[in-house]
């Protein structure tokens, strides 16, 4: 009795599991990521630019929570003479509402970054080509690398050792972007 008893509870407990389960992926909406290596990166953004953030607002449209972040180029490494850039991305936290996208990338007023771009999308924005992938965080002219969430460029001096962000020099990263760009 006792364990006929505990086999129906165990079911029980799967069956709600189950069906939370159900409910729950019927309002997720699936994302994939590809992954790049460097020289990929470089020859599917048609724009790549070293910039600072001037201004990040978050917005409602079509029901759906965005962040505009405006950019000033900094540098523009390759396709365009602009001197600025907005992004429109998903995400962000309006009122009660707080979006998040795993993988999106945020970004600070005053942080500079060089980024990978795309072609705008059907909302008009370029996004970072790979999300976070395409976009390189600037600190005190060295550019943070980290491996499994940026791509490293090849070459020994690029090549961290271990999981821990490593920097190099923001001209030299400019460089080989240049370098692996004009390969293709």
């Amino acid at each position: 009795m006792i364990e006929t008893f505990h086999r129906y509870k165990r079911v029980m407990r799967t069956v709600v599991v189950v069906f939370a389960l159900a409910l729950s992926a019927t309002r997720a909406e699936a994302t994939s990521v590809v992954r790049f290596d460097f020289a990929q990166l470089c020859e599917q953004a048609p724009t790549i630019v070293h910039v600072r953030v001037t201004g990040v607002e978050v917005v409602a449209s079509d029901d759906r929570v965005r962040t505009r972040t405006t950019f000033e180029i900094l540098e523009p490494v390759k396709g365009t003479e602009a001197s600025t850039v907005v992004l429109t991305l998903p995400g962000g936290r309006l009122e009660s509402r707080h979006v998040t996208v795993p993988g999106m990338p945020t970004f600070e007023i005053g942080q500079e970054t060089v980024i990978f771009l795309s072609e705008p999308g059907a909302h008009g924005s370029p996004w970072p080509v790979g999300l976070t992938q395409g976009c390189y965080r600037v600190i005190e002219d060295q550019v943070e690398l980290q491996r499994g969430r940026t791509p490293i460029p090849a070459g020994a001096a690029f090549k961290p050792a271990d999981a821990r962000p490593y920097r190099v020099s923001l001209p030299s990263f400019l460089s080989k972007i240049r370098e692996t760009t004009d390969a293709r």
